[in-house]
């Protein structure tokens, strides 16, 4: 989901080679490839590009999946970052992390908090951010929306428009909170860092903390969806194997204080999604 638009918005200045690990129509990569990131080697990588920058995006985002098999789960979204920075050691590599590297919490965590995963895929991404020099390189935690150009895969975002376009009864938690930055927005900002240069760790994610069920109905509002089609539940009501944290929020401040920024609220963050929903919809016909 990231991916995808980042190459669309670097294509116009940078020559751009993308990698995943299936084609996918709508693919605006020039020049894509193919690319199993549990090889043993990436020689075969290295003789198809050898990049100066390096933006990663790539991992199994599926937390029940990377529970049921965390070996796999390590070796794509841990080790092959470890293995990207040994086959290209001079490129500069930008780490796109998460806030599942936090533990359960009463306050938005900060570049300095404590990381304590509570499931395998926050365990994954901690141990890709100890990999990397900070020094050299930059690692970026966020929580990204939007909509996905990959019809193979659906977003949460895409999921909840979807059902609701479709007139379907959907639950969502009252009780989680999170920050979330669209796709759009995280590119722009990200753009300006390669411009800049810049290396280390930072929090880039959105000013407001919202429950994802606020998030839905403001979305409904927005788009004129019904808002009776999301009924309120509690992450602790539901069955799962995989261990969440209610708190979910990233204090970006001091991101915004370094570079002179102000992230977008949650009004932007939904008039944007709206607008790149509207936009999509209208190509269809």
């Amino acid at each position: 989901m990231l991916g995808s638009y980042l190459v669309e918005i670097f294509q116009k200045q940078y020559e751009v080679f993308g990698s995943g690990n299936s084609d996918f129509e709508n693919n605006k990569c020039y020049n894509y490839k193919v690319f199993d990131l549990t090889r043993k080697s990436f020689e075969k990588l290295k003789s198809w590009v050898i990049p100066d920058i390096i933006i990663h995006c790539g991992a199994i985002t599926n937390l029940e999946f990377c529970q049921k098999r965390p070996k796999h789960a390590m070796e794509v979204n841990a080790y092959a970052v470890k293995k990207l920075l040994d086959t290209y050691p001079t490129a500069k590599f930008i780490l796109i992390s998460s806030d599942a590297v936090f533990p359960e919490r009463d306050f938005s965590a900060k570049e300095n908090s404590t990381t304590d995963p509570l499931n395998t895929y926050g365990l994954t991404k901690e141990m890709a951010e100890n990999f990397i020099s900070k020094d050299k390189h930059l690692i970026i935690r966020t929580t990204i929306v939007g909509l996905n150009i990959n019809k193979g895969k659906k977003s949460l975002v895409d999921w909840i428009l979807q059902s609701l376009q479709q007139n379907k009864v959907i639950n969502l938690f009252e009780d989680v909170i999170f920050t979330p930055i669209t796709i759009w927005d995280l590119g722009s900002q990200i753009r300006n860092l390669i411009e800049v240069n810049v290396s280390g760790l930072f929090h880039i994610a959105g000013k407001n903390p919202i429950s994802k069920f606020e998030f839905g109905i403001e979305l409904c509002r927005e788009l004129n969806f019904n808002e009776k089609n999301i009924i309120k539940s509690k992450i602790q009501n539901t069955y799962s194997t995989v261990k969440r944290p209610k708190n979910q929020t990233l204090d970006s401040s001091f991101y915004e204080k370094t570079f002179n920024v102000s992230l977008p609220s949650i009004e932007k963050t939904v008039k944007t999604i709206s607008s790149k929903y509207l936009e999509l919809s209208s190509e269809k016909f």
